[in-house]
């Protein structure tokens, strides 16, 4: 009996915590809705009592994954944009714990005007160019310190 009792103890315990996770990732996005304009797909969506962020993914026409963002929830709302060329998209929003997703579709036209990111230095020929520099600057100072040392020996 003894056995019995204690092997039920066991099982609580490890029950009961995981009975808890459960409860704590159980609240869910309710609703999400996309309109589009000048090349930037918007959204807005509404949850229950609990979610602090919501995790949305941006799809094609052809269910492949595009982009996806991560946004907080401020009294049980949410919105946030994503930047889409000409298509049929579907956003796919869920509780960022966990939880079922919502979804809602939107179709961009020929109208909108997608704006390319501007370059920046952050390339390779960039950080060459500063390592050849560094490299011959201290090829100089080198020579300089060789001859300094050079003419106040002799």
């Amino acid at each position: 009996m003894k056995n019995g009792f204690n092997i039920l103890l066991v099982l609580a315990l490890f029950i009961v915590p995981f009975a808890y996770v459960n409860a704590a990732t159980s609240s869910n996005v309710l609703t999400v809705e996309a309109t589009q304009a000048n090349g930037e797909i918007s959204y807005t969506g509404t949850t229950e009592d609990g979610v602090v962020a919501v995790s949305c993914i941006l799809l094609d026409s052809n269910n492949n994954e595009v982009d996806f963002v991560s946004s907080s929830v401020y009294n049980k709302a949410f919105s946030d944009k994503f930047v889409a060329e000409e298509g049929n998209y579907t956003i796919k929003c869920a509780n960022y714990n966990g939880g079922s997703f919502v979804t809602d579709t939107v179709t961009t036209n020929k109208t909108t005007k997608v704006e390319k990111a501007p370059k920046t230095l952050d390339s390779v020929s960039f950080y060459v160019i500063a390592l050849v520099i560094s490299v011959i600057a201290l090829l100089v100072i080198a020579l300089f310190v060789k001859k300094k040392h050079l003419k106040n020996n002799c």
